[in-house]
């Protein structure tokens, strides 16, 4: 057997997957298993990428015994030699530049498109819950560095996105994906009931707006109530503050709503794929809804803000 091992590049802890840059670096190795006919096995960390409890990805597995026990190449962007020359090889942190110029998928746009759900019950759920709707993302600026940080460009420039959204997609029902935090989380560490935040009951101030003037749904509208009812009980005495690159043990609170934020995740994610219309954020989230309706042929709207 030959395996390719994918990197973790973005996961920070148990409820900060960054599963959007995750992916990008497994359809790199999808696009090297391609150009070798397939003959590798992808294979990740399995507390990392508990994706694969609801989600199928082809040619994937988690890693085993006998595959932790293996040396792998780390494989240099253009050294395609290498597919015939090692029988292990490693996407590593090294090719993430290339990753996300859109090396891999540029070349293999359909393996997003190849992931499967596991749940086909949970799949039929979101279908039917955003069949007619218009998918949005509004992913917050995460730099410290920028005057915006902790904000999207649609709560920056909230009046061009509500005059485009009401000449446009008037009358429309709307499904949104974001990961806008309550505006005092800014002011204190981090909670694990930040990352299962109400929008129908927010202090922030666009978010606000959008629910009180537009019909809009979220990841509340299909999750299941019961979990996220246990998530904000106040059950958290201890008060587990939230630590980047400090995995959680077993017994605590972060752990233990792990699968909990993978399947927000999912839900969002795939919200955003089966919805009506589309309208994409700068985000490597929305490049991979954009890469699957663009290969199916699903509506894809125009940006209303580009890249800055």
């Amino acid at each position: 057997m030959k395996y390719i091992k994918v990197c973790n590049y973005g996961w920070d802890n148990e409820l900060d997957t960054g599963f959007g840059n995750r992916i990008q670096a497994w359809s790199y190795a999808m696009y090297l298993n391609a150009l070798s006919g397939y003959d590798f096995t992808i294979v990740v960390d399995g507390h990392m990428w508990k994706e694969l409890d609801y989600l199928n990805f082809p040619y994937t597995k988690y890693i085993d015994k006998e595959t932790q026990k293996l040396h792998y190449k780390s494989f240099e962007h253009g050294k395609f030699e290498y597919l015939e020359k090692y029988d292990n090889l490693e996407v590593g942190e090294d090719l993430q530049p290339f990753v996300h110029e859109g090396v891999g998928y540029q070349y293999q746009t359909d393996c997003y498109g190849d992931i499967t759900f596991l749940d086909k019950k949970l799949e039929k759920k979101i279908r039917n819950s955003v069949e007619n709707v218009v998918g949005i993302h509004s992913r917050k600026d995460n730099s410290h560095e920028n005057k915006n940080y902790g904000k999207s460009m649609e709560e920056v420039k909230s009046d061009i996105f509500f005059n485009t959204i009401d000449e446009l997609y008037s009358n429309s029902k709307f499904y949104l994906s974001t990961d806008i935090l309550p505006g005092e989380v800014y002011s204190r560490p981090l909670e694990i009931r930040d990352y299962f935040p109400n929008f129908k009951e927010t202090d922030n101030e666009f978010l606000k707006e959008f629910y009180s003037n537009y019909d809009v749904i979220d990841y509340r509208d299909i999750i299941d109530e019961g979990a996220i009812l246990e998530v904000e009980s106040p059950i958290n005495e201890k008060r587990e503050w939230i630590h980047a690159y400090q995995s959680a043990d077993p017994g605590t609170l972060i752990y233990k709503n792990y699968h909990l934020k993978i399947l927000r995740d999912i839900i969002d994610l795939y919200s955003l794929v089966y919805c009506k219309k589309f309208l994409p954020g700068n985000s490597t989230w929305s490049d991979f809804i954009y890469r699957i309706r663009e290969n199916r042929g699903d509506i894809i709207l125009e940006r209303i803000f580009e890249w800055e």
